[in-house]
């Protein structure tokens, strides 16, 4: 069973290794080539202590006819990219779902290295002042906006670590982040901020102002993801808010970026970036050629390097 993790040797009056912010770096914010560019001077660096990762990902779809949604190939995607770039020796990786995960064929060469748990949100909203308002917990939509975000804020409310989007692929190790809590801008835009990566400490203040916001702002689209942000920094709660680019460069770079498609841009990998984020289109065809692809093929590659093998054929497997 996950434990809650422990902020014992955490001392937030030590200063981050990478203070930036849009007021000290401007030019980060708005120029993704200079973006990349700060990115690739940061060191390879483990975790200052061990973090744990929360990934979640939704078998049903909301509704009465609760079809499925499988768990597949693009959702294994973000779990190897964990494997294939972060520290095992301090970094682990808890894949949430509504429905056990733990025997699904894309997962089976990760089994020894990944705890699987089922969401039960009436259970972590106990000791929360959400534990009183299954109108809120028990909230859904078809795209998982509402559910989805509010379980990254219970997730690490609980438990502290780094919440992973399912449509978020690492590219390199996190470690030299680690060390604060961090949200990223949203797109090129001031003053408004994405949760796709984000990290927390368990039960800080910002944790709390997240839960609070919950609920304070009605249930609807970007409300508890965007919004809530906004809303906890506008109050004066402290995080540190990395540019878009290095973790979502296609964003300001590629505006109208095709992932599953083949096109001059798919080759450009934004080498330097911590991660890359595809923004959902969980129906689209996956080309050859695409970044994607090109990206699996590149972690797939490193996966068999370090001896993670995919262990049987893509044909083999179902979902």
């Amino acid at each position: 069973m996950l434990e809650p993790a422990c902020r014992d040797g955490h001392d937030p009056r030590l200063a981050p290794v990478i203070a930036i912010s849009p007021k000290t770096h401007d030019e980060l914010y708005h120029d993704w080539r200079k973006a990349l560019t700060f990115c690739r001077t940061l060191p390879d660096v483990s975790p200052p202590e061990p973090v744990t990762f929360h990934m979640f990902w939704r078998q049903r779809r909301a509704g009465f006819w609760r079809k499925p949604r499988p768990f597949g190939r693009k959702q294994a995607l973000p779990v190897k990219a964990f494997f294939a770039t972060q520290d095992r020796s301090r970094c682990s990786l808890v894949l949430w779902s509504d429905e056990d995960l733990s025997g699904n064929g894309w997962l089976r060469p990760f089994r020894p290295h990944l705890t699987c748990r089922i969401y039960d949100p009436e259970v972590e909203v106990c000791g929360t002042p959400l534990a009183d308002r299954p109108d809120l917990y028990r909230q859904q939509d078809g795209r998982v906006w509402r559910d989805g975000d509010l379980f990254r804020i219970l997730a690490l409310h609980n438990y502290g670590g780094v919440w992973v989007d399912m449509d978020m692929v690492l590219l390199r190790n996190l470690g030299v982040l680690l060390d604060q809590e961090f949200v990223y801008q949203w797109d090129h835009f001031d003053g408004i901020y994405n949760g796709a990566l984000m990290r927390l400490w368990k039960r800080s203040d910002f944790a709390r102002e997240l839960i609070a916001g919950v609920m304070a702002l009605p249930a609807h689209e970007f409300n508890w993801g965007r919004e809530n942000l906004k809303r906890a920094i506008d109050r004066g709660l402290a995080i540190t808010v990395f540019p878009s680019p290095f973790f979502d460069t296609d964003w300001q770079a590629t505006p109208d970026f095709k992932p599953f498609r083949s096109t001059p841009e798919s080759a450009n990998l934004f080498e330097g970036a911590f991660a890359w984020h595809w923004h959902n289109r969980w129906d689209e065809p996956i080309q050859e050629g695409s970044k994607f692809q090109r990206l699996e093929a590149r972690i797939d590659q490193k996966l068999q390097q370090m001896g993670l093998a995919n262990g049987f054929a893509r044909e083999d497997v179902t979902a």
